[in-house]
């Protein structure tokens, strides 16, 4: 069954790989039969300054670990046969509840052979694993090991590295919106409880681990893959531009008022200067603020209503920009 569901999402993933190089073939194919090196020209749109509310988050992923996890097991003193053990696995357990009974062998070690030892539960939990049932020995010394594990999942937390350049915007007590893949519908809350000064570095890039708790874990499992979003800045009514207008410097291009274009639809320019920007546009420096993947805030150097240059977004971009989502998503990595 393992093996045909392995098979199935190889199978899925072949075509939708196919599926993508098709449709960047198709839109590579419809790009150069607008812009070529005959025309000489650039595609690009006219975006518009506006205010609007920006937000900068960090975001990684973890597994899910429970509170605390208890092994149950035999003092070293008992020695004996298991004559109760009225539990299964999954099940929740009071703290003090009886778990084990166990008959002494007339050779133990045990002071009082006509009394049965009783091992209780250290904590309320859940059962994650039964090894020992009843009619089953118990050997002296502790040489039986593990007979349960019990997991307190009153609270769960997990594990997200963090990039260190973005490290000194992470503080504990912040709080972090948590998603699960198996519980695609629902939201959990989670608090920063310890940011780890010990950064591993790989690749050339350094993160440092960041441990997130949840205090509601309904519907939740351990082992579970989630994702933490931390909300790390945030501004109302501030001016923003897309992410894709803002050039190298901090330069943005505006439309000067005698260039006969409007709206946002996609533009070809056959006139550019050496920078390829097409002629109409003048060169301003901006002061930036909040940066998104898909807005930037301006300070300083704009204002509201100004039409600015923004190079048209190929399927190339598109196809390159789903890909990294796609790892992103698998791996244990943060999003600015």
């Amino acid at each position: 069954m393992k093996a045909k569901k392995t098979v199935r999402n190889i199978i899925i993933a072949v075509l939708v790989i196919a599926l993508l190089v098709c449709a960047y073939m198709f839109a590579l194919d419809k790009l150069h039969s607008s812009v070529t090196p005959e025309k000489g020209g650039q595609a690009f749109t006219l975006a518009e300054v506006r205010e609007d509310d920006i937000e900068e988050r960090l975001s990684g992923t973890g597994t899910l670990q429970p509170k605390n996890s208890y092994n149950i097991v035999a003092p070293s003193e008992v020695e004996g046969r298991i004559v109760k053990a009225d539990f299964k696995v999954g099940d929740e357990v009071k703290k003090n509840e009886v778990l084990y009974e166990i008959e002494p062998t007339e050779d133990s070690d045990k002071k009082d052979k006509k009394k049965n030892y009783k091992i209780e539960s250290p904590v309320k939990g859940t059962i994650i694993t039964k090894t020992f049932k009843k009619g089953d020995s118990v050997a002296a010394g502790g040489a039986s090991g593990t007979l349960a594990v019990i997991y307190d999942m009153s609270s769960m937390f997990f594990q997200m590295n963090i990039d260190e350049l973005d490290i000194k915007s992470i503080k504990k007590g912040q709080n972090v919106t948590v998603k699960a893949d198996a519980v695609p519908d629902k939201s959990y809350k989670g608090e920063i409880t310890e940011i780890s000064l010990a950064g591993v570095t790989n690749g050339g890039v350094t993160e440092y681990p960041v441990t997130v708790k949840l205090d509601s874990c309904k519907g939740l499992l351990p082992a579970m893959n989630v994702t933490g979003e931390v909300l790390t800045k945030s501004k109302d009514d501030v001016l923003v531009i897309p992410s894709e207008a803002l050039m190298r410097g901090d330069v943005v291009y505006v439309k000067r008022s005698s260039t006969e274009l409007s709206g946002s639809e996609p533009y070809i320019s056959t006139d550019k200067d050496e920078d390829g920007i097409p002629d109409g546009f003048n060169a301003v420096e901006v002061e930036t603020g909040i940066t998104t993947n898909t807005q930037v805030e301006i300070k300083k150097g704009l204002d509201e209503g100004d039409k600015i240059f923004v190079p048209a977004r190929t399927m190339q971009n598109e196809l390159m920009q789903m890909m990294r989502q796609g790892m992103n998503n698998n791996s244990g990595s943060t999003g600015r």
